[in-house]
């Protein structure tokens, strides 16, 4: 399935854990550089995220844009009174899905959630294009709307407010990042005779991403 690049990928990823010679953010950097280089795979960024409805007792799940990672985990961006920013808040653990298809490679990580600075908040929201952050500003995700008329309304309302792009970052606007504790790299082949290898953390103190020591991995069946 696809380019033997990918396979190359998955062995290369493998002999160097095998080898003990590996740091976790190297390989995920290595995995979302080539995904990002890519030109058969359309958006890099984003991902399915998984968290957990503690009312309901149910799963969830959605698409959002995750940050490369860094030392300390997957980052992304969204209105924390929002369904997912509630949830992320009240049950700090989730798992993210970065499967680029038409690479037939996939990176899926679980662990634990906390919130980004106010600092990298409000750097990330002044690089977002104004027209976002009228959005972010105008609207609460997730809450109940009248009718789209009234949505576009509050847009309008608050284009003219801040004509000149000086959309302040609301108090509910921020980041969560995501820690991992377990790591899975699977690379797809025929037949469902996929290749897949997980790395997960065997200490009782914060992941370390910055070196294979506390890390085990395992070679999984297809």
């Amino acid at each position: 399935m696809g380019s033997a690049q990918y396979d190359q990928l998955f062995t290369e990823t493998f002999e160097a854990l095998a080898s003990g010679s590996y740091a976790p953010l190297d390989l995920l950097t290595k995995w979302w550089q080539t995904a990002e280089s890519s030109d058969i795979i359309v958006d890099h960024r984003a991902a399915a995220l998984a968290t957990f409805d503690a009312e309901s007792g149910y799963p969830d799940s959605r698409i959002v844009y995750v940050r490369p990672p860094r030392e300390s985990g997957f980052e992304f961006y969204t209105d924390r009174s929002s369904v997912k920013g509630v949830q992320l808040q009240k049950h700090p653990q989730a798992a993210i899905t970065m499967l680029w298809h038409n690479a037939w490679i996939q990176v899926r990580v679980r662990g634990d959630v906390t919130l980004t600075s106010r600092d990298s908040d409000l750097a990330y929201w002044q690089a977002r294009p104004v027209e976002n952050r009228l959005a972010g500003y105008s609207s609460q995700q997730s809450q109940a709307v009248a009718s789209e008329a009234e949505r576009d309304a509050n847009f309008a309302a608050a284009k003219a407010l801040y004509q000149e792009g000086d959309v302040p970052l609301p108090e509910r606007w921020g980041g969560f990042v995501l820690l991992p504790r377990e790591i899975e790299f699977w690379r797809g082949t025929d037949h469902r005779m996929h290749r897949r290898v997980r790395l997960q953390w065997q200490g009782s103190e914060q992941p370390n991403l910055n070196t294979a020591d506390g890390w085990s991995h395992t070679l999984l069946n297809p």
